[in-house]
């Protein structure tokens, strides 16, 4: 598991409807849109998508959901731990039976992206998305290995930041030459964990 190169031939393929409650958003109205505190989620790739921050309306259209992994129709994909608003074409997906972190959501948010890269030419719905499948690691019950998630990226971050202190205290003595092969090291230890903790 200290290996940034996943072993995933004994994992197991799990039907996303089974274990998760997914969800979509809608459309408000411009003018119902207010500035304030609550995060809106869009398909933007950037920002965590969130397309700014606006006033709770009560609608219909206005749906809010709190520690999910939002995934769009054009297939950005993000782990909001907090409060938010979803627009329209913006997917929520929560598990039934555990309660997401920040290890467990930024590993799925990778997975995700993996795994679903390239199916969103049709502008892939949520009823389309309750019936794909996904592979994720499975514990001794055969069921979601939850632990391991987290684990893995513990474990990783750890890795990544004693390479990163060490490459800090080597530039601070003067070791120029090593500490930017160092960094080199870091960066490329970092393949998996860039992109999503690039946000944090």
């Amino acid at each position: 598991m200290n290996n940034h190169i996943l072993d995933t031939s004994k994992w197991k393929e799990f039907k996303l409807s089974e274990w998760f409650e997914i969800g979509t958003g809608a459309t408000c109205q411009t003018k119902d849109l207010i500035a304030g505190k609550t995060p809106r989620i869009s398909v933007k790739g950037i920002n965590n998508g969130i397309q700014g921050y606006f006033e709770d309306i009560d609608s219909k259209d206005y749906r809010i959901n709190e520690n999910f992994i939002s995934f769009s129709f054009l297939g950005t994909c993000f782990y909001h731990p907090y409060k938010a608003s979803l627009d329209m074409k913006v997917h929520s997906l929560k598990p039934k039976n555990y309660t997401l972190n920040i290890f467990s959501g930024l590993f799925l948010v990778n997975i995700f992206k993996v795994s679903f890269k390239g199916i969103f030419a049709d502008q892939i719905s949520s009823s389309d998305l309750k019936q794909e499948s996904i592979k994720l690691p499975m514990n001794s019950n055969g069921d979601i290995d939850w632990q391991f998630m987290e684990s893995y990226i513990k474990q990783s971050q750890a890795k990544l930041e004693k390479l990163l202190k060490t490459y800090r205290a080597l530039l601070n003595r003067g070791g120029t030459h090593l500490a930017f092969l160092l960094l080199a090291l870091w960066i490329k230890n970092a393949r998996i964990l860039f992109k999503v903790l690039l946000w944090k």
